[in-house]
């Protein structure tokens, strides 16, 4: 009689690589998130508002900020071009309607040496007329947001400034 003995029995090979190809596959996808939690991180968009309206740049703020753009908030067109002498924007934002924001404060900032005086500006208006639209443009705008704010209009002109795709827009 010919019997083998044999103890308990030995392990799947091929279960052990399943398991391990699944903590890898896990790991993968945690790591992939990661990178795009990161990527959207750093393609955030410093952009400075100025505006006395605090209403105004609470809604401004709300909404670039669900669109990538880390929101700066200064109250007259002088600290905005001071702020501006001092930090890099990718988009100012000034409210020309508001008594403490000329078109001087665009000139100032388009006088800045690069990279600083090179940030695109638009104004927020709750009139344009063609008077203001060529004084600004010759000011150095380079659009306007309408008051009052429409949350897609604000989002299309701080795109096409910027050179952000607009998908995703948010809706009036």
């Amino acid at each position: 009689m010919n019997s083998t003995v044999t103890g308990p029995p030995s392990p799947d090979p091929d279960r052990g690589d399943d398991e391990e190809r699944q903590v890898l596959e896990a790991v993968s996808v945690t790591l992939d998130r990661v990178r795009l939690l990161l990527q959207k991180r750093a393609r955030r968009r410093a952009t400075l508002i100025s505006t006395a309206d605090e209403g105004l740049a609470q809604s401004a703020r709300a909404i670039l900020s669900l669109h990538g753009h880390k929101i700066y908030w200064v109250t007259g067109g002088a600290e905005a071009a001071a702020t501006a002498a001092c930090q890099r924007f990718d988009l100012v934002i000034l409210d020309l309607d508001t008594p403490t924001q000329t078109l001087e404060s665009a000139r100032r900032i388009r006088a800045l040496p690069a990279p600083h005086g090179r940030a695109p500006i638009a104004g927020f208006v709750s009139h344009l007329d063609d008077a203001l639209q060529d004084a600004a443009i010759e000011s150095g705008l380079d659009g306007f947001v309408p008051k009052p704010l429409s949350p897609a209009r604000l989002v299309e002109v701080a795109a096409l400034l910027t050179g952000e795709p607009q998908a995703g827009a948010a809706a009036d």
